[in-house]
């Protein structure tokens, strides 16, 4: 089962005050203040405890998959902030960049 919390309480156990965090250090990813973690760039959680991407929009360009983004086609870096070469003009639209060699790959 699970615990429904009379007002003023939260935690598994209802045993911390609604103004204090459930871990006041917030898993050392963030700051506690007033009951809430206010997690630091790169986490998110409750407790600030599950990693996320450092920019969890991924740019607009991609999408955030536990802590890494995913970057649409035609973008990369770390937050889909970089354009890639594609192939349009080439292969008919059929080919793969390789971005090793410039080339596109046909």
């Amino acid at each position: 089962g699970r615990c429904l919390c009379h007002s003023g309480w939260k935690g598994a156990e209802c045993d911390v005050p609604t103004n204090q965090c459930i871990d006041v250090a917030c898993s050392n990813h963030g700051t506690c203040i007033m009951g809430t973690c206010i997690c630091n760039p790169g986490y998110k959680g409750e407790s600030c405890e599950e990693v996320d991407c450092m920019d969890p929009t991924c740019s607009g360009r991609g999408v955030c998959v536990r802590g890494e983004c995913h970057c649409s086609v035609g973008w990369g870096g770390t937050n889909c902030e970089t354009p890639r070469a594609t192939c349009l003009d080439q292969c008919s639209g059929h080919g793969t960049f390789l971005p090793d060699t410039g080339l596109c790959s046909c």
